[in-house]
């Protein structure tokens, strides 16, 4: 009888858990998308930092070299 009753605790213990995940299943695959959405907009929002990111080296290597020449050219006129 007593593992009758164990048994019984037992089962009710893994059903109640199984209630549990099935109530919050509904909030667990809301979730999944949820992340799903907000995975997708950072890698959107990366690219478009990375873009950012490569056309400021551009710029600034190109200010460089044009400043670099700007500055010999004064020099140049300075001395002469």
């Amino acid at each position: 009888m007593k593992w009758q009753t164990e048994l019984m605790c037992v089962s009710s213990y893994f059903q109640d858990g199984l209630k549990t995940i099935e109530h919050f299943q509904c909030y667990i695959e809301e979730l999944v998308v949820q992340l799903g959405r907000l995975k997708q907009k950072q890698d959107v929002e990366r690219r478009n930092l990375v873009e950012l990111r490569d056309v400021l080296r551009n710029f600034m290597s190109s200010y460089r070299e044009v400043s670099a020449s700007l500055v010999c050219g004064y020099c140049i006129l300075e001395i002469c």
